[in-house]
Parts: structure tokens; C-alpha cells; sequence
């Protein structure tokens, strides 16, 4: 990974835990080749090459309301809904993101990745 991707997944973190008010004990990246056509942040990722970044902590300003339509809600209250990561796909040369996502119940940081500090 080149420094200046480093620098970008750094930025791109630091803007999502200040944006969310998040509290974070994990923040890393990984890179790999791919693209992303159908972005959900209006841009394409297109280089053939992108940033994976993975926030994990709490986030207290972003709410989900469960498992959805596809899978049936469980009574039991050990299914929590809370998201506990933040994953920024970003394309690694311009490093522009593409792609947000959330994720709830135990996260881990993905095998391979660099641990990243911020701020």
C-alpha cells in the first residue's frame, strides 16, 4: 500500500468518526483490485483498485431497524441490531469514496489488513 493511499483511508476515517460522533477501537484498510459501478456516495470507484476501510466502535448517530424483510425478526433480545462497524469503500487513486456500509453484531477487522491511527 503507497503512502498516499495510507492517507487517504485516513482522511476517509477521520471524516466518518467525526461526521457519525463515533468512538472507534479499530480502524484499518486493506487494498485490493476491483472496481465499484453501483456506488452508493454518487461516485465510481473505477481505477481497478480499491481501499477497503473498516471502523470498529460505536456509532451513536446511525440507527438500523433490524434484519429486514428477507430475514425474520427473532424474539429473542440477544439480537442486536447495533452497529457496531463502518465500512468505507474508496477507489485507491483518486481515493474518493464509493461505497458505505454498516455492519452489526461481532465484527472483526478483515485478515490481511493494515491498522491504521487516527487522531
Amino acid at each position: 500500500m503507497t503512502a498516499q493511499e495510507l492517507q487517504w483511508a485516513r482522511a476517509l476515517a477521520q471524516q466518518e468518526v467525526v461526521k457519525e460522533g463515533a468512538n472507534v477501537v479499530s480502524v484499518t484498510v486493506t487494498a485490493v483490485a476491483g472496481t465499484v459501478m453501483e456506488s452508493n456516495l454518487g461516485y465510481a470507484c473505477t481505477s481497478s483498485h480499491v481501499l477497503h476501510i473498516r471502523l470498529i466502535g460505536t456509532f451513536p448517530h446511525i440507527v438500523t431497524t433490524g434484519p429486514g424483510p428477507w430475514k425474520p425478526r427473532s424474539a429473542d433480545p440477544s439480537a442486536d441490531c447495533t452497529v457496531r462497524a463502518v465500512d468505507i469503500t474508496a477507489d485507491a487513486k483518486t481515493g474518493r469514496a464509493c461505497q458505505l456500509g454498516v455492519r452489526t453484531g461481532k465484527v472483526l477487522p478483515e485478515l490481511g489488513s493494515v491498522r491504521l491511527s487516527i487522531p
